[in-house]
Formats: C-alpha cells, structure tokens, sequence
C-alpha cells in the first residue's frame, strides 16, 4: 500500500483515498471530505512555496511533531483600510527540547523569511510540563518522544 500526504493537514493518507482531487494535472489525496473541501476553495494557499518551505524545513530539522492553526490577527502592521482588518496568519507550534529551540526558530526564520512588511514572529515559549491525554501521566522526557 502507498502513502500520500493531505495538502491541507499533512496526515498520511493512504492509498487509494476516497477522497481525492486532480488540480493542475497533479492529483492530490486528503483524509477526509473536511481536508478536501477546504483545498478544493482555495489551492493556492495550500500549494503555495511559502507552505512547502515550512514543511521541508520541520521535516529537515526532524521535530518530534507541529501543530499547525489558520489565525487571524493583526500587529505592527495593521491596515484599518480593508474591509476585514485582521490578517489571515499561520501559526505553527512546534515542541522542542531547549538545546535546539534557537536553532529551530532560526530556520524557521530562514524558511519563511521575505523581507516584506508584516512577516510575522517567531515566539519561544518555555512549557513547564506535558501531559498525555490517552495515559493521563506526566511526560517524563524534557520533550516527548
């Protein structure tokens, strides 16, 4: 059996998925009918260089994993002139041990970089403690693995 990855979530599919979409002569598998709709509205945003970026620089540095959220908000460049004022951002959060936490943020940075006006922030957070929900126990590694 083979394996894709959704466009939108980034969960493996595997193959053959029900729900699938040709787009640009590329054919493209997703988990769910949720994935495929959401891609299907709006391809650009999930096939732009910019997300592929992101990806290949998480994959690179081989973080244990990311959530990554759609979020609006707004900052140092706020434009009231736009019928909606909030920007529309992605915001990835990754958890990572301390000793790599500067060298993670800087490739971020490298890999999403553009130079424009409002290109976003990188945060490094300390996290005091993880719990798995499934055990309901305390993560005892610094990250969990």
């Amino acid at each position: 059996m083979t394996n894709n990855i959704d466009s939108v979530c980034g969960m493996t599919v595997a193959l053959p998925s029900e729900h699938h979409h040709q787009h640009d002569g590329k054919e493209h598998d997703f988990c769910s009918i949720g994935c495929l709709q959401k891609f299907r509205s709006s391809p650009e945003q999930y096939l732009s260089p910019a997300r592929q970026q992101g990806d290949d620089c998480l994959n690179k540095l081989v973080v244990p994993g990311a959530s990554v959220f759609k979020v609006k908000g707004f900052g140092e460049h706020l434009d009231f002139f736009k019928p909606d004022w909030l920007c529309q951002h992605v915001r990835v959060e990754v958890f990572i041990d301390v000793g790599r936490a500067e060298k993670v943020a800087t490739e971020i940075m490298d890999a999403a970089h553009t130079g424009r006006e409002g290109g976003g922030i990188v945060a490094v957070l300390s996290v005091e403690s993880v719990y798995h929900i499934r055990t309901k126990e305390k993560c005892h590694y610094e990250v969990c693995k």
